[in-house]
């Protein structure tokens, strides 16, 4: 038992507040606030976050322990109370230096429902909703865009729809607490709602200091509930649980005089429901009428059935047979079984989402600044080559290091020992912007099969870090019964996906991922579930309804799922606890929302072509329930510390989506730039090369909203997946069976394949958007498509693989796009402009359609030296020797990347070594429109970029040293 324990806890406490920690143990008071321990801070200012720190000392501490916070404001007369109690066990906390810490993010401030009251609007969409328009809410987080600042007129005539929305936000919520009793809380606004996964499924707590199982779910046309699995013998009377208000049903198992649980680790168990025979689920076994005297149910016609199900708020499942149906496991590990955390949640969300937004009361400071040094200068970035060969041999060392045998990786050694990288020094976790690595781990390897969390933590992550990643979107990582689903049909929603390992695998590869500098951001698919029953949420309770709409309005006519009923409280707080539970539980750092077009519309976009109308974006198609719980999804991530990051995949362009809350806005921090990929695909395989319009591809890439920022890729796992192509298998097809060896010249297929593949991804990286993704294997031209087993290819897992080892392979000229993406990436996070990081200006100065050249510029406020020239050559024969471009200053500029290096598969046409001359135009004219101009050589289907002199100087003089 510890006889210390040092305590930490940020919050956003208002002034005049002291903070206290009491608990269930004689060492923290007995729940006497007076009695327990004080923890001591800097004064709290209004809106800001205050870290307050303690260390209990000489005290004996129980193995296991329940604990609340307390602040009291003596000017206020307010004491507020951490609900519910929070279970410690000393085990599971890290222990930096000689007493295990315990940190706790507590936001009562912000994410409390303590504002004016508002009524919800009348109308059903989007729109404003005339004379009974209710007013702009007061809340501190809610308010309405000013179009004056935001840079948008045309958002003025809407108004009155950004006011109605906000007020229906609020008014969701304000719901969320008068009917608090049906999910189990006490009214404590978003921060307890989205608290309630701490007690609903099968969680381990302590009542009157007996520890045990609790078992809570939500079935309210149920009309009996019991508890069932392997402890019992499945006996479906002997765990009745009790109904409580609001349609919960509840029982504690206390655990036996010696201490053991009733339920062991890894048994298995289900929710049995007793539902009216008229129910419109058409499962279960019909009750005989003594059955039904033993439950106290009035026999009826048809009788009442019994049905199992798996219960929604399930932390682990395994699959119950051989057609994949999903079981409940009871997950309660020993101590030695459990992940010990090494690294903590990254800390980069302010530099790459808020570092030119102002900030706002309840949403403003994070406790801790983002890892930074002042090592991380230019460095390699001038040099390409010399970056790429670093990080080809960063990448061929983690291959080499790659066991053959995957029985020789875990979790475990994941996560401890000699497969735990290095974490990357120097740059920050957020240096460069955004940089996504898009991935799932059951395709982590060569091998057709399904591969482990530690085999994508041991593979494929290091390789993620050293081609210059920030952050990993984890595909498929929920639970889902349907493999080829790519996990876009959730049965699971609390729970990782089993296939690849257990809960304590994904804690390990999530650590593995922190450890290298990698954000973790997981596809959250919260738009539609999956439409089974005996192992989903369709039919939970025996109505057609519970989570869901009722009838066509709760059905996907193209994906054949089920559609949440977003108003519904019950259903918004599983929503918010299910964002909450993946960020506390298992450390994740983002969400991709998966299918947000779907849920914004009532009509999810099927046979819609958006036009870009602002009438679209508030009119009455506009789902306003499925609205008000982005809006409130969105502000529980960042009220959370640090943030949680939230990306929109949405095609239609809803205006504001993307701005704060705070100002009427949805709230994501970026969107998914989904019209650009569509059109490289579309100019790949439909319009000669000779053909291509710069203007025209110019224009794609920079059509995106004033400041909401976009995600941009070339391509994702939508162009990878059968019945489509990547890039490099559009552009080289089949000789890319035959044709890629390095061990004799290219022919012309190869040559063009490459060198466009380059260029594509450099155009849409440093002119696309805000951030970028990449999806696993793209980056070296992985061949071939992407197809998960099922009945159309024989439950093949032949393509269900990625082939890191054609990338490995130095015979091969898969290296060279992968050495390329390294170097680009490094160019990105460590050279004059980080055209990524919000904020940096971008001038077209050039798209010259005769000549396939386009010519742009990313710069920074740090004038010449934070600005690079961007001059790209898409003709497919035409090389200039002498081609003048505009520059935005006058001096020396050097290439600091060029695409045709040999280093990328290139010919060395151009030298990073040659210095070009910028000479300022004869006074009152330009060239291009910018002020001086000069002159380079630029060889057909080439991208050279280009930084000034001053950079180079402000490089030598760094502790990095010259590039």
């Amino acid at each position: 038992m510890a006889a210390c324990l040092s305590v930490r806890v940020t919050t956003d406490l208002p002034p005049g507040a002291t903070l206290w920690l009491c608990g269930g143990c004689p060492a923290l008071g007995g729940w006497d606030p007076a009695r327990g321990l004080q923890l001591e801070g800097p004064p709290p200012t209004a809106g800001h976050i205050t870290v307050f720190e303690a260390t209990l000392h000489g005290k004996e501490l129980p193995e296991s322990f329940e604990c609340k916070l307390v602040w009291k404001s003596d000017s206020a007369g307010l004491v507020w109370e951490d609900r519910p109690n929070r279970v410690v066990r000393l085990v599971d906390l890290p222990v930096p230096e000689d007493a295990p810490l315990l940190v706790v993010s507590w936001r009562p401030y912000a994410l409390s429902a303590d504002f004016a009251a508002t009524q919800p609007a009348t109308s059903d969409g989007d729109g404003a909703t005339g004379q009974g328009s209710p007013a702009p809410p007061k809340a501190p987080w809610m308010g309405v865009i000013d179009s004056s600042t935001h840079g948008d007129p045309w958002l003025e005539a809407h108004r009155p729809s950004l006011a109605a929305r906000a007020a229906r936000a609020t008014a969701q919520l304000c719901r969320l607490d008068e009917e608090s009793a049906a999910i189990g809380r006490a009214p404590l606004g978003l921060d307890g709602v989205s608290s309630v996964y701490d007690s609903f499924g099968l969680v381990r707590q302590r009542r009157l200091a007996q520890a045990g199982w609790l078992f809570r779910e939500w079935a309210p046309a149920a009309l009996a509930a019991s508890l069932v699995g392997d402890f019992n013998g499945w006996d479906t009377h002997a765990h009745r649980c009790a109904r409580e208000e609001g349609g919960t049903w509840s029982i504690f198992l206390p655990d036996a005089e010696d201490g053991t649980p009733v339920i062991g680790h890894e048994a298995r168990y289900k929710l049995c429901l007793v539902i009216p025979g008229s129910a419109p689920a058409a499962d279960g076994e019909a009750l005989s009428a003594d059955e039904c005297s033993r439950l106290g149910l009035a026999v009826s016609s048809p009788p009442p059935r019994r049905v199992w199900r798996l219960p929604a708020w399930a932390r682990c499942c395994r699959p119950a047979g051989s057609d994949g149906t999903l079981e409940a496991v009871a997950w309660n590990p020993p101590p030695d079984r459990r992940h010990r955390w090494r690294h903590g949640r990254v800390r980069w969300h302010e530099a790459v989402v808020w570092a030119h937004e102002a900030s706002a009361p309840g949403l403003s400071t994070i406790a801790t600044a983002p890892d930074s040094s002042p090592q991380a200068a230019a460095g390699s970035a001038a040099a390409a080559a010399t970056a790429a060969t670093a990080a080809t041999a960063a990448i061929a060392a983690t291959s080499a290091a790659v066991p053959s045998d995957p029985s020789t990786g875990s979790a475990k050694a994941a996560a401890a020992g000699s497969a735990t990288p290095t974490p990357r020094p120097a740059q920050g976790h957020a240096a460069g912007g955004l940089r996504i690595y898009e991935c799932h781990a059951g395709l982590a390897g060569d091998e057709p099969r399904v591969h482990s969390y530690a085999e994508l933590a041991e593979r494929v992550l290091p390789r993620v870090a050293a081609l210059g990643y920030n952050a990993v979107q984890l595909m498929g990582a929920v639970e889902h019964a349907y493999y080829a689903s790519f996990g876009y049909l959730i049965n699971g929603f609390f729970a990782p996906a089993g296939r690849s390992g257990d809960p304590e695998a994904f804690k390990a590869m999530v650590d593995v991922a922190h450890g290298l500098g990698l954000a973790v951001v997981i596809d959250l698919v919260h738009a539609h579930a999956s439409s089974n029953v005996a192992d989903g949420l369709n039919g939970y309770d025996g109505s057609d309804s519970c989570f869901f709409h009722e009838g066509g309005k709760g059905r996907h006519s193209a994906w054949g799922s089920r559609l949440f009923a977003y108003g519904r409280p019950p259903v918004t707080a599983f929503l918010l606890a299910n964002l909450r539970f993946w960020v506390e539980e298992y450390r994740v750092d983002g969400f991709r929302f998966d299918g947000v077009t779907s849920m914004l519309y009532h009509h999810h976009g099927i046979g819609h072509a958006f036009t870009g109308s602002y009438d679209e974006y508030f009119g009455a198609d506009v789902d306003g329930e499925a609205v008000s719980y982005l809006t409130l999804a969105n502000l529980l991530c960042h009220c959370l510390d640090p943030p949680a990051l939230t990306v929109a995949e949405d095609v239609s362009g809803m205006a504001t989506l993307c701005r704060p809350v705070r100002e009427g806005g949805v709230g994501f921090d970026f969107r998914l730039a989904m019209g650009v990929p569509d059109e490289w695909i579309r100019l790949v395989k439909d319009v000669s090369d000779e053909d291509w319009d710069v203007g025209h591809i110019a224009h794609v890439l920079t059509d995106r909203r004033w400041q909401e920022k976009c995600v941009a890729y070339a391509e994702s796992h939508d162009q990878a997946l059968v019945g489509d192509k990547t890039l490099a298998f559009r552009l080289m097809d089949a000789a890319m069976y035959s044709d890629m060896t390095a061990l004799r010249p290219a022919p012309p297929v190869i040559e063009r394949g490459i060198a466009l593949h380059k260029l594509i991804r450099l155009l849409t990286h440093a002119l696309g958007g805000e951030g970028w993704l990449g999806f696993m294997g793209n980056e070296f031209g992985h061949p071939e498509w992407l197809d998960f087993p099922r009945e159309g290819n024989g439950w093949s897992y032949h393509y269900a693989r990625r082939q890191y080892s054609l990338a490995a392979d130095e015979t091969l000229r898969y290296r060279f796009l992968e050495a390329f993406e390294a170097a680009l990436h490094a160019l990105a996070a460590s050279g004059p402009c980080q055209w990524l990081v919000p904020g940096t200006s971008t001038y077209v100065s050039r798209k010259q359609n005769g000549d396939k050249v386009l010519v742009f510029e990313r710069g920074t406020a740090d004038g010449a030296r934070g600005c690079l020239v961007f001059a790209v050559n898409l003709h497919p024969t035409q090389s200039f020797p002498d081609y003048r471009i505009g520059a935005p200053f006058e001096g020396e500029w050097r290439p600091v990347l060029t695409s045709d290096a040999g280093a990328f598969g290139g010919h060395d046409r151009v030298s990073t070594d040659t210095v070009h001359h910028a000479t300022r135009c004869d006074a009152g004219s330009t060239f291009d429109d910018r002020p001086a101009e000069m002159q380079l050589y630029l060889p057909s289907r080439t991208a050279v970029v280009l930084a000034h002199a001053s950079w180079f100087s402000a490089a030598r003089a760094s502790p990095a040293g010259a590039p």
